[in-house]
This record gives structure tokens, C-alpha cells and sequence, in this order.
């Protein structure tokens, strides 16, 4: 069993690039290797660290053509991560920003000690936002993504963080998760979610607190407080969630 990491990198200012070159030699350490994909504006943007990476043997990295839609960029480099990997592999499906900040601060030792407790028995795993963790987010994204935890206990009778921002399965599950995902929207990770739910699991860990203070190099009130009086915050959540609460809706009347 190895651990192996999977994480898109769309990144055509460099940013979460400047931090996975600085992770890299720790990330060797928690991990036996990194599926990476890129869309076309990241390579053209940032040439050097594309090049850098590919000459890591640590990296596969995919590339890709133009700049698909998020949901099938995500999709694609999902299946492919599962399609090159053994079947006794721990894929962890995450965001460099949100490692970067878990490895960078004081949650590094219980990040990685919650990744390296991973067997084999545990998976499909949510590593979910503790209840600690989401205090540190803006009250409107709390408020919208737990409406979508909601509907999913009112129609399934069970609590998942749909919205996840880090899960772990081998590639069977992961292959039969995507199976009839074809969602060019970011709402289909929630849809990973539900394909698996029969025996999702799910740990609340605080190393998932906001990370965007730290990656921004912002002040945490202050950056709170301008995207919690934000509506375009409230639209861009709101475009994911709505169509979470549909599928979760239409996925529940279909099984009735």
C-alpha cells in the first residue's frame, strides 16, 4: 500500500507553484508520488516551473489541452490517476493551498500523521472541516455548504462535507465514483461523494481551517470580514451548492 497524492494545478500566477517546490522534499516523505495535472494558460504562464516539475521524478504530471471546465479537468485527472496506479494505492485527492497550509503551520505533525493512518480498511475517507475548522471560515461559506450537509442527512440520513476539500479511495472506488460523472461544474466532487456513499467515511480534522489568509499573506479578520459582506461570494458558492442539493435530490427520488 502506498500513499499517492493527486492534485490539480491550475496556476497561472505561480503561486501554489512557489509553495509545492518549497513541500517537496517533506511531501517525498508522506507520499510515494504525486499525480499533477496542468491546463494549457499554467504552462504557457509559467514555463519554468513546469519545467521543474517535469524533470522531478517524484511528479507524473499530465498535461493538458486548452483549458477544460473545471469538473472535467478535475474528472480527467481523477481517472487518470486511478488508471496508472496499483490497485492497493491510496489516492488522496486534495488542493495544494489547502497542504500548503496544513505542512507550513503548526497542523503539520497532525496532518500528517492523520495521512500516514490511512489503511487500506478506511477508504473511501472524507477528511472533512471539524467543527473548529469551519469557525475560521467566512460565515456565508459556512452557512451555504452546510445547507448542502443538510439536505444530504434530510434525504440519505447521513452528514457528508460534500464540498470536501481532501478524500481518499483506492482507483476501484474512484473508477466507480466517475463512472456516470460527466459534470463540467465543480459540484462534481459532492457527486464523487454520493456515487460512494454506501460506504464513504468520514474523520473531522482542524488542519482544514481557511487557508486563504495564509496563502494571501492577508490579515484573517479583515479578510473575513470583505468576503463575508461579499455577494459575489455568496453567487460563486451558491452556483456549486445549488446544483449539490439537485443531484442529491434527484439521485434520492431515483432510488425511492
Amino acid at each position: 500500500m502506498q500513499h499517492i497524492l493527486v492534485t490539480p494545478m491550475n496556476d497561472p500566477e505561480g503561486t501554489m507553484f512557489a509553495h509545492l517546490q518549497q513541500l517537496t522534499p517533506l511531501l517525498k516523505t508522506i507520499f510515494a508520488k504525486a499525480f499533477v495535472s496542468i491546463p494549457a494558460t499554467t504552462i504557457q504562464k509559467q514555463a519554468d516551473y513546469v519545467a521543474w516539475i517535469e524533470s522531478e521524478p517524484f511528479f507524473v504530471v499530465q498535461r493538458c489541452e486548452g483549458d477544460p471546465p473545471v469538473g472535467h479537468y478535475f474528472a480527467d485527472l481523477y481517472r487518470y490517476s486511478a488508471r496508472h496506479s496499483q490497485p492497493d494505492d491510496l489516492l488522496h485527492l486534495c488542493y495544494i493551498d489547502r497542504l500548503a497550509f496544513a505542512l507550513e503551520t503548526d497542523y503539520r505533525e497532525a496532518c500528517i500523521n492523520d495521512i500516514r493512518s490511512v489503511s487500506l480498511d478506511d477508504a473511501p475517507l472524507i477528511f472533512e472541516r471539524s467543527a473548529k475548522a469551519w469557525d475560521t471560515h467566512p460565515q456565508n461559506y459556512r452557512e451555504i455548504e452546510h445547507m448542502v450537509t443538510r439536505v444530504g442527512e434530510l434525504l440519505f440520513g447521513k452528514s457528508w462535507d460534500l464540498g470536501w476539500c481532501h478524500l481518499v479511495a483506492t482507483p476501484e472506488q474512484l473508477n466507480t465514483a466517475l463512472e456516470s460523472i460527466d459534470n463540467p461544474n465543480i459540484s462534481m466532487v459532492a457527486e464523487i461523494v454520493i456515487g460512494l456513499r454506501a460506504v464513504i467515511d468520514h474523520k473531522a480534522v482542524d488542519w482544514l481551517a481557511w487557508e486563504d489568509p495564509y496563502i494571501f499573506n492577508a490579515d484573517a479578520e479583515t479578510l473575513k470580514a470583505q468576503r463575508e459582506a461579499s455577494q459575489q461570494e455568496v453567487f460563486k458558492r451558491l452556483a456549486y451548492a445549488v446544483p449539490m442539493m439537485q443531484h442529491l435530490y434527484e439521485t434520492a427520488k431515483s432510488t425511492e
